[in-house]
């Protein structure tokens, strides 16, 4: 089902916009009448339908709704940006009062909010960057109101994610076609299940066209300052490849930076790109800008909320899982047209 943030990306305007527009208030914002034509034709064309699920509780209760957001007290930032700009944009579109209450909580140890989860308080649980002892946690324990998981697979719950295992794919792939065997990998200490998941489908890619991995990857912890000093470790022993693949955008940033004080040009003399949940502009905005393959946090997101909200006014949902595939964008780290090596 097309959502606002659909019809936005297709119209090139903002999600706020679409929502003027579909809820009759484009001449009240002073939104021009070939944009609100546009966005209607994008509307028809996408088979949009409004959620209707908060507002009809709302006539039916008389008050708003409560929505407990749990995310991870670490390593999840630009994930967390994603997912509140998803907020922001089904908050634009229900109309009527919708609170967020976020919840951190450390990976692994989910169950130390088992009264915040029990709570009546909230009308819906949102349930994201789980490790796998929380999975583990959930699956014996019934919530007692309707609960989405973000980018995790648990069954009994309705999941909204991302595909990990092709995106880990993709990266190989993407990884190999432009350097052939001289590429590496950088990836997080910490073993989450969504980079679990890239990664093994990345190494058993890799294993299945002929590529050992051995020496070829490497670790540090999922943010800019380990990515600068992993980068001037491989500058300093020589070991830079072609091309570099990361599996964490902040990872990326600080590895171009230490590309960029050593006089190594990205895009030219190293190719380097990133897995991505943070918002366009985090990895659009470098010099030179970030290829990444997009893996579309804000559309997982809004699609967890939405999901949330039918449930809460006992609608039944079209998918108990939906899933996201991910998008590779080239930029200027790593230029598309550039000559490549074959697949071996």
């Amino acid at each position: 089902m097309a959502t606002i943030y659909d019809i936005a990306q297709f119209c090139k305007t903002s999600s706020a916009t679409v929502s003027y527009v579909l809820n009759g208030d484009g001449d009240r914002r002073r939104i021009s009448k070939a944009t609100q034509e546009r966005i209607f034709a994008a509307a028809e064309m996408l088979h949009y339908r409004p959620n209707t699920a908060a507002k009809r509780l709302r006539r039916e209760s008389g008050k708003g709704l409560n929505i407990a957001l749990f995310w991870p007290n670490y390593s999840f930032e630009q994930g967390l940006i994603s997912t509140l700009r998803a907020v922001k944009s089904t908050i634009d579109v229900v109309e009527d009062p919708l609170e967020i209450a976020l919840q951190f909580y450390e990976p692994g140890h989910l169950a130390e909010k088992e009264s915040i989860l029990l709570s009546p308080a909230y009308n819906g649980v949102l349930l994201g960057g789980m490790a796998e002892d929380d999975l583990e946690y959930l699956s014996g324990h019934k919530l007692p109101m309707p609960a989405v998981v973000i980018n995790r697979s648990l069954e009994g719950l309705p999941v909204s994610t991302v595909d990990h295992r092709a995106a880990g794919r993709m990266a190989c792939d993407i990884a190999l076609k432009k350097g052939g065997e001289d590429i590496c990998a950088l990836w997080e200490h910490q073993h989450h299940v969504a980079t679990n998941l890239r990664r093994e489908a990345f190494v058993e890619r890799c294993g299945a066209l002929g590529l050992d991995l051995s020496n070829r990857q490497f670790y540090c912890d999922g943010s800019e300052e380990s990515g600068y000093a992993q980068g001037i470790h491989l500058i300093q022993k020589k070991q830079l490849p072609k091309v570099i693949f990361c599996n964490h955008e902040a990872i990326a940033r600080g590895l171009l930076c230490a590309l960029t004080e050593s006089n190594i040009r990205a895009g030219e003399d190293v190719h380097l790109f990133t897995t991505s949940v943070a918002p366009a502009s985090y990895c659009r905005y470098c010099i030179p800008s970030l290829t990444v393959i997009d893996l579309k946090m804000q559309q997982v997101a809004e699609r967890a909320l939405r999901m949330c909200l039918s449930l809460i006014s006992h609608q039944t949902l079209a998918k108990d899982v939906v899933t996201l595939q991910p998008e590779i964008i080239f930029r200027d780290s790593f230029l598309e047209n550039q000559p490549s090596f074959p697949m071996f």
